[in-house]
């Protein structure tokens, strides 16, 4: 068996279908261990470009697509045109902003691409706001942009929980903290966030 190393921990190279680097004032990588999102922080932009490069070595038949490394295996699952835009959203876990700079750098994203993404975030109310359960049995999160001290209602399950945004660069104290939920698609980090500040959502009532 191959093995990969990410950050000091070895992991099977088979269990890997995707990564990507993010740079900001806490630079990540993301990446997709056996289908789920995992963050892995990196004290600056040097450490995490060695080790984004070390992926791409040990990684040389993964598609870029944007700032995403994806195994062409899984590319090539997706099929048509369409289908391929919606597992760029649903498997990778892109925001709107990568969707749109994927739009623009991509001719073969065209205004049936444009049009997805106006209808996967919200422009047409075609994604309600609220949980799904995926194949692993984890709870998926996907939160709509709520501005810092917003509160609202979100549903889990049968179950709807009132939140309230606070500011936080730490998961501690998070509603989603639990390892039951994949919050990939929570949008309560800094870049994805419009107004670029982490955030956790702290459970008000149940």
């Amino acid at each position: 068996m191959k093995w990969v190393i990410i950050k000091g921990v070895r992991y099977p190279m088979s269990v890997v279908s995707a990564f990507a680097a993010y740079y900001g004032n806490n630079p990540f990588l993301k990446i997709r261990i056996r289908s789920k999102y995992h963050i892995i922080s990196f004290d600056n932009f040097d450490c995490l470009n060695i080790q984004i490069r070390y992926l791409t070595n040990n990684y040389p038949d993964f598609v870029q697509i944007g700032n995403w490394y994806i195994s062409k295996k899984q590319v090539m699952s997706w099929g048509p045109r369409g289908q391929a835009a919606e597992e760029l959203v649903s498997f990778c876990g892109l925001t709107e902003d990568e969707c749109r700079k994927l739009q623009e750098e991509s001719e073969s994203f065209n205004d049936e691409m444009i049009k997805f993404i106006d209808n996967m975030f919200g422009r047409e109310n075609m994604i309600s706001e609220g949980s799904t359960i995926s194949e692993n049995d984890t709870i998926c999160i996907n939160i709509k942009y709520h501005k810092i001290g917003e509160v609202f209602n979100y549903k889990v399950g049968m179950s709807e929980m009132t939140l309230r945004v606070d500011k936080c660069d730490r998961c501690s104290g998070c509603a989603f903290e639990n390892y039951i939920y994949d919050c990939v698609k929570s949008g309560c980090l800094g870049c994805e966030r419009e107004d670029g500040e982490s955030v956790r959502y702290t459970i008000v009532n149940t």
